[in-house]
């Protein structure tokens, strides 16, 4: 039943009637929501069977685009790298002594990277193997956590490496503002292309 103000009445009392036929007129502010309610349900269904019949066409669509940003950050990256060993030929003795001890820095956080990694994996597999392997909950989280540290310390160091070789590079390139231009290019073609990746798994 709907609630609501009787407005018209379209039959004498006494008078057969059948089924369907309109016999009054009632003013229902929940009628109203109700209606709204089922037009807007039936808009959001033919939305979906919309996008359900347009997907294929969509995902292709999207792939190519991904392809070709993809594509994009590898001539902007060879562009890059080009002008950057160009200026990093000509860094001083500090600066080069500088960059070496980055590097070793890079190259121990990625072998404790790689190891975490590794033992987190073991740790893992043991752990979703029938019995648990031996190894608790509480272990493999304790693992997890080693490996994130390992992974956050192994970016950081990255991008301290990136940015000094950025800086020393434009410092000597007598183009400097390409060299930076480039890096900025690739860096929102590579935010571009996540974008896009995250839509089309989505």
């Amino acid at each position: 039943p709907v609630n609501g103000e009787l407005i018209e009445v379209f039959v004498s009392e006494g008078v057969p009637v059948s089924e369907g036929d309109l016999i009054a007129r009632i003013k229902s502010a929940q009628a109203v929501q109700i209606l709204s309610s089922v037009t807007q349900a039936k808009f959001n269904l033919d939305t979906l069977a919309l996008q359900k019949h347009n997907f294929p066409q969509e995902k292709e669509l999207m792939q190519r685009e991904l392809e070709s940003i993809g594509r994009q950050i590898e001539l902007l990256t060879v562009d890059y790298e080009r002008e950057k060993s160009d200026g990093l030929k000509k860094i001083s003795d500090s600066q080069k002594r500088q960059l070496e001890m980055t590097r070793l820095q890079l190259t121990e956080k990625e072998q404790a990277l790689l190891q975490a990694k590794d033992l987190y994996g073991k740790y893992k597999r043991l752990h979703e193997s029938p019995g648990g392997g031996g190894i608790s909950k509480q272990q493999l989280i304790q693992k997890k956590t080693e490996f994130e540290t390992a992974e956050s310390g192994y970016k950081q160091t990255l991008a301290q490496m990136e940015d000094l070789e950025l800086t020393f590079a434009a410092q000597n390139v007598t183009s400097s503002q390409k060299v930076e231009k480039l890096h900025m290019n690739i860096l929102r073609a590579k935010l571009q292309y996540d974008q896009k990746k995250s839509q089309l798994i989505n």
